[in-house]
């Protein structure tokens, strides 16, 4: 039934729509996926392939009528209020501590609103969303820009307000970046004592100093 509806439903769906969709000119078709399509997730095997096979789908027919006009997209929210999330959270055997659990994943320390994923929805239909063709964007409130994020609850060390993963570059960071926006020789004009090592708390600020005034050079050149 998972497959039924999740991959031939969605083939059926769009069957019924290309024809009109590309008489009238073409437009945007959203089919909505899961990061279960991309992560495995204990327990929902019928549910990721039906999933993925959702994403390559749409990917398919994105590349098949680009030149119609037609452009899909898929739309991959993570867990939120809703749905399959709901369901769990109503049958688990503390729904308090699952969501706490669940919810501490998440690097905004909630789970998602419907609302915030119909709006991520209404923007890939929009005219904004031009420049997308088969993309797949994940709805999911950074869950998965990370394999795992840490609070410190679990005694791990978390500092969000240094630059501390900087500290054992030194100057090959302040260097490289340099390179890369193009401004070497505005750094060369500051002289060699400004690119002395960045380890500790005011060599940090000056590095960022530093890279403000490449960035700055960027934009203006």
């Amino acid at each position: 039934r998972t497959l039924d509806v999740n991959v031939i439903g969605t083939a059926l769906a769009i069957q019924a729509l290309l024809p009109r969709m590309i008489a009238n000119g073409g437009g945007p078709i959203v089919v909505v996926g899961s990061v279960s399509a991309t992560f495995a997730e204990q327990q929902l095997s019928a549910y990721s392939a039906s999933k993925a096979a959702a994403r390559a789908l749409a990917r398919t027919v994105a590349m098949d009528h680009a030149r119609q006009g037609i452009r899909v997209n898929v739309l991959s929210p993570g867990p939120m209020m809703a749905g399959l999330f709901k369901r769990h959270l109503e049958s688990a055997a503390d729904s308090g501590k699952f969501l706490a659990t669940r919810a501490n994943r998440q690097p905004g320390g909630a789970i998602l609103d419907p609302r915030q994923v119909a709006l991520s929805v209404a923007y890939l239909l929009s005219d904004g969303a031009g420049a997308f063709i088969g993309a797949d964007l994940m709805a999911d409130g950074g869950l998965s820009t990370s394999f795992d994020f840490r609070t410190g609850a679990e005694g791990a060390s978390i500092d969000t307000g240094q630059l501390g993963h900087l500290a054992d570059e030194h100057e090959q960071v302040a260097l490289a970046i340099a390179a890369q926006v193009g401004c070497l020789e505005l750094l060369a004009d500051l002289g060699g004592e400004r690119l002395r090592g960045v380890g500790g708390a005011t060599d940090r600020q000056q590095y960022v100093q530093i890279f403000m005034i490449c960035e700055t050079a960027k934009a203006g050149s």
